[in-house]
């Protein structure tokens, strides 16, 4: 009689194993301009194949602390937008009259 309890697999070691999925492209940090305080990190990202992506996004942050904004900066493909430590937030930001031109604009706060 089989123990049907046990299941047993082939191991396969990651080496041996091929990576599916996004591949990282590094990290851009956008910093206020005015108060120089970290805001928003971006972690930009690619479909596993290398393929170009056409599409370019401007990004940009306003401190909600000070009021003032990071650079625009552009961003080719895609990318997931992080606090850059523990007690920063950020969401997306109603537009604002004195907001630098681009396509997302982010605010950020110390929590």
């Amino acid at each position: 009689m089989t123990d049907k309890s046990r299941i047993s697999i082939n191991k396969v070691e990651q080496e041996d194993r091929v990576l599916k999925g996004l591949k990282d492209k590094g990290l851009t940090n956008l910093s206020c301009n005015y108060c120089k305080m970290h805001l928003l990190c971006l972690q930009l990202t690619s479909p596993g194949e290398d393929q170009d992506s056409a599409v370019i996004s401007r990004i940009a942050v306003r401190c909600v602390g000070c009021g003032g904004y990071s650079d625009v900066v552009p961003i080719v493909g895609q990318f997931y937008p992080g606090a850059p430590s523990d007690d920063m937030a950020f969401d997306i930001a109603d537009s604002c009259d004195d907001a630098p031109e681009s396509d997302i604009l982010f605010q950020a706060w110390r929590k």
